[in-house]
């Protein structure tokens, strides 16, 4: 098709995908995350995760 009055224009828009939390230490990556202060607690009290 030749016609010079078409224009076509394409975007590309990342999805806003959640990255679900499976395992402890994603579970608690995710949390620290969010509380930076969760990591000055496990410290405090020398707590390790499984």
């Amino acid at each position: 098709m030749r016609n010079n009055r078409i224009e076509m224009r394409v975007r590309v828009v990342e999805g806003n995908e959640k990255h679900l939390a499976y395992t402890s230490s994603e579970k608690y990556n995710l949390l620290a995350q969010i509380n930076p202060a969760l990591n000055r607690l496990r410290d405090e009290f020398n707590l390790h995760l499984d």
